[in-house]
């Protein structure tokens, strides 16, 4: 833990400053309470004293199956060559049912 007044790297356990006595405190990033040296997190308002890593943002390639990308790709490169690379059209159907019950 490093020293606010001398800016000395101390152990993480330590609870005074070795370089000049000073007592080690840490403050809530959240709302500025004082904490223990040994807290993982804000007694007051729950805010975590260190920051949680954060998980690598992940790529739909990076799960999707070989198999299926594969398809993915070769349709893909199908509809460009047909010079449709906007997407696919298809003709559809639809049925409207009246629901107010008319006799």
């Amino acid at each position: 833990m490093k020293c606010s007044a001398c800016q000395y790297d101390n152990e993480a356990d330590a609870l005074f400053c070795e370089a000049c006595g000073t007592k080690l405190l840490l403050s809530c990033s959240g709302c500025g309470a004082e904490l223990n040296t040994a807290a993982r997190f804000c007694r007051k308002c729950g805010t975590p004293t260190t920051p949680t890593p954060q998980a690598p943002a992940r790529r739909v390639a990076d799960y999707t199956p070989d198999h299926l990308a594969e398809r993915i790709r070769a349709e893909q490169a199908a509809l460009e060559a047909r010079g449709a690379a906007d997407g696919e059209r298809k003709t559809i159907t639809a049925l409207f049912a009246d629901l107010k019950g008319s006799t």
